[in-house]
């Protein structure tokens, strides 16, 4: 049996939301996902992972005042793609599974506080617009979900992200995954919708909380991505809103 802090919390936490979990045993030859969480729809394959440390930051609080960080998500990626892997070539799984990662992003006093908002932009390809409407020239600010290349287009099968830290726990669904539609409305969904939180981006455009650039245009071509969004939303006016960090320390 597998000695893992972070898996055994996730065991407990589902189990003690009324959920039916096991542990799924090591395999000699495979890596294997964690926990397998059973329910009429189908099982729930689940890979817990976890970042303790952040060396970028490190790096930043340690420079010169007034240097800027350029965050490089490459690592978050990385691992999210290996983990998924593990789900994926696990030679239990079959078409009925749902997929699921189950990210702790920071513990308690960790330094990994960026880590979560970067994984959410990995995850949904977001990017924060601002601009005016056409008709009545109405000012909005929104975030806009697969504007750029996002994990869950590039992986489709799996079903969600859970983003866990000293805050809150959110399941992030993939509005592309197979039975998108069956994995929402699962005892294990439920669970987040009343207990923590969930990210539905179909359901917060229904709402008029975000928008949804589901165009076929390449997402290197911004401007098409963008001319997309004005004929879709009525927007006159479309402009990039995004955010630098820089290390100001208080004298």
């Amino acid at each position: 049996m597998k000695d893992d802090p972070d898996q055994m919390f996730v065991l407990r936490l589902l189990q003690n939301n009324g959920l039916q979990v096991q542990i799924i045993p090591e395999l000699p030859t495979h890596k294997t996902p964690d926990l397998r969480v059973m329910m009429p729809e189908g099982d729930v394959l689940v890979e817990v992972k976890s970042k303790n440390d952040d060396q970028q930051l490190r790096d930043l609080l340690k420079s010169p005042k007034g240097t800027p960080l350029s965050y490089k998500a490459v690592p978050l990626e990385t691992l999210l793609r290996d983990a998924w892997r593990q789900i994926r070539d696990f030679p239990d799984r079959d078409d009925a599974n749902f997929t699921l990662v189950w990210f702790i992003t920071r513990k308690v006093g960790g330094i990994t506080v960026l880590t979560g908002h970067t994984t959410m932009g990995l995850l949904y390809g977001t990017e924060l617009l601002e601009g005016c409407t056409v008709d009545r020239k109405k000012f909005y600010q929104k975030e806009c979900f697969f504007f750029h290349e996002s994990i869950f287009f590039k992986y489709k099968d799996l079903y969600g992200v859970v983003l866990h830290d000293d805050q809150s726990i959110k399941l992030c669904l993939n509005p592309f995954s197979p039975r998108y539609s069956v994995f929402k409305h699962t005892m294990l969904t439920d669970v987040f919708r009343v207990k923590f939180a969930v990210v539905d981006p179909k359901e917060m455009e229904k709402v008029d909380e975000c928008f949804i650039a589901d165009c076929s245009d390449e997402r290197k071509d911004i401007n098409g991505v963008v001319r997309y969004l004005k004929s879709k939303y009525g927007l006159d006016t479309v402009t990039i809103n995004r955010f630098v960090l820089f290390n100001c320390p208080v004298d």
